[in-house]
């Protein structure tokens, strides 16, 4: 079954009539949604790195999206990961609205929004970007939220996180309680479950849609050293943020639900 879908997000997608338990990893940019990703990409889910945020930015600027399918080898189980800014219009959307407008069964996707310590985000948008609109910043996490609370009240089963889980509790643990929540239990072991981060054009179940930057790359490659790392933020960063309580707020409101939705 195929669809071409200029109207709603630019590319054209193409799934079966019995389509794979889909889970969608979506969150800002820089909050961890690679390395999440990852773990899966790592247990042999079939992973889609920003199919929908690509094809978007391609119709932006008059480029030919690469296509989108769901479920390339027959598997029970597919990931897309998309992140929410940082700059465009296009940035900024969300994919369970249009998958469901696609004629996804909702009873086959999983949304996990993700978020981390808001101070951190910005160090990490400004390290990677240099200036930062702030109301953009500020709109990547309502979006998050609104997103979340929209797929519950679809009945999408939803399972909220934040990154600094992995700093908290045993990542293993994390990721263990994760696939139990999704059903992939029967199929993945304990040990494939810790976090590895591997350069993504390397590992066969990765399927990108444009191509990151070498310090992107980089960037993956040396995290993969360690499992948690902190970013150096200023007072002004700080006091920024504080500024807007409602980051806290949004992101005290997922980490609660995480530890919830996982039994920690």
């Amino acid at each position: 079954m195929t669809f071409s879908v200029s109207s709603l997000y630019g590319g054209q997608v193409c799934f079966s009539n019995h389509p794979p338990k889909l889970i969608v990893i979506c969150g800002p940019c820089r909050v961890g949604t690679t390395a999440l990703s990852m773990v899966f990409a790592e247990s042999s889910v079939e992973s889609h790195m920003q199919p929908i945020k690509s094809a978007r930015r391609a119709k932006e600027i008059g480029q030919e999206p690469i296509p989108w399918k769901i479920g390339n080898k027959n598997s029970e189980f597919a990931l897309a990961k998309e992140t929410l800014g940082v700059k465009t219009e296009a940035e900024f959307f969300d994919p369970l609205d249009i998958l469901l407008n696609l004629g996804y069964p909702k009873q086959r996707l999983v949304l996990i929004p993700i978020l981390r310590d808001p101070r951190q985000t910005l160090a990490s948008w400004k390290e990677k970007w240099g200036h930062v609109e702030f109301q953009k910043f500020v709109l990547a996490h309502e979006l998050t939220l609104e997103i979340m609370e929209k797929a519950e009240k679809n009945g999408v089963l939803t399972i909220p996180y934040v990154h600094e889980m992995i700093r908290d509790k045993n990542p293993e643990v994390v990721a263990k309680k994760l696939f139990e929540k999704i059903g992939l239990v029967k199929r993945q072991s304990s040990k494939r479950a810790k976090a590895r981060w591997k350069d993504l054009k390397e590992n066969k179940n990765v399927f990108l849609y444009d191509s990151p930057p070498d310090k992107f790359i980089d960037g993956i490659k040396e995290r993969g050293k360690h499992e948690y790392r902190y970013r150096v933020f200023s007072a002004r960063d700080e006091k920024l943020v504080e500024s807007f309580p409602r980051l806290d707020i949004i992101y005290e409101t997922l980490y609660k639900l995480c530890q919830s939705c996982l039994d920690f």
